[in-house]
């Protein structure tokens, strides 16, 4: 379980086990356990959809301009390979996406759909066939738009 379900698990069962608490205040003495579940299925249920509208407002936004992409791609701590080519790793060990690659995950997804073809700048890019590892070989050609 990576940190962050982990982190939503916890939050989860201490504010359900906070609303079990106040609903079982609440509710008169010799109330049916029904009653007091069903109260609860209500509960779990705005909590799920409250705490999926926070992920929604907090998600980072994917676009970045083409000048931020260049200056994002030209930041990143390339490795350099045969003829010209330069290298960096796109997972973690865990396979999880190298964080500073995140902000960049569409157009990783536009590279891996253009097989090699998409120039950015003065680079030609391309993904890995296991996804791992990005490359750019230089050339004389567009930017994207």
């Amino acid at each position: 379980m990576d940190d962050d379900t982990r982190r939503f698990a916890e939050e989860y069962i201490a504010d359900y086990a906070e609303l079990y608490r106040i609903a079982k205040e609440k509710m008169p003495d010799g109330a049916p356990p029904e009653v007091i579940v069903f109260l609860l299925r209500g509960m779990k249920a705005a909590l799920y959809y409250r705490e999926k509208e926070e992920k929604k407002k907090a998600a980072p936004t994917n676009t970045v301009g083409e000048k931020d992409l260049q200056t994002i791609l030209e930041e990143l701590g390339w490795k350099n390979a045969r003829n010209g080519r330069q290298w960096i790793f796109v997972t973690n060990r865990d396979g999880s996406m190298v964080e500073a690659l995140k902000p960049l995950e569409s157009t990783l997804e536009k590279i891996k759909e253009a097989k090699g073809m998409l120039v950015i700048g003065k680079w030609r890019y391309s993904i890995s066939d296991g996804g791992k590892f990005l490359s750019r070989y230089p050339v004389e050609g567009r930017s994207i738009q």
